[in-house]
């Protein structure tokens, strides 16, 4: 992994994630019906200055999730993280396992604990959540760009 990917996934993304702590009681729908909410790709960005960061997660039917982290510093080319998951909603958060993962860069590593996010909101365009005790906000998409779905075709082989 490029030393500047690194710098950025390690130190300055969680910085830069950092959110005001969440205010809002947690989402009230049962936990089926956030899982039917749930389905569906959803779309997280950030502009960390040099690099911009986005992250498509895709919530199948059959239990799996397929997370693309693609980061973009200025004057290089895109790379790419691919992650594939289980997920369930248990008491009303979103439980991600890694189940593996692959990158453009060889030694690039990723934390293979499960993620809780905990909804704070859901519905047909946003999902807001705290994680680690941060709240971040993804909007559904209906489409997701071809240089990312070329991404995601290369990593799932590699």
């Amino acid at each position: 992994m490029h030393p500047i990917l690194r710098v950025l996934l390690l130190a300055v993304l969680p910085v830069a994630l950092l959110a005001a702590p969440a205010t809002e009681a947690p989402a009230t729908l049962p936990d089926d019906a956030l899982r039917r909410a749930t389905l569906g790709t959803w779309l997280y960005e950030q502009n960390a200055g040099v690099a911009t960061v986005a992250m498509y997660t895709t919530y199948r039917e059959d239990g799996t999730a397929i997370q693309l982290l693609k980061t973009k510093f200025l004057f290089k080319k895109a790379a790419g993280i691919w992650i594939e998951n289980r997920w369930t909603i248990r008491d009303g958060a979103v439980h991600l396992t890694p189940v593996k993962f692959r990158a453009h860069s060889d030694d690039a590593k990723i934390d293979l604990d499960e993620a809780v996010r905990q909804i704070l909101r859901l519905d047909d365009k946003e999902m807001v959540y705290t994680l680690k005790g941060t709240e971040r906000k993804e909007l559904k998409t209906a489409t997701i760009p071809d240089d990312v779905q070329q991404m995601i075709a290369e990593l799932s082989k590699k």
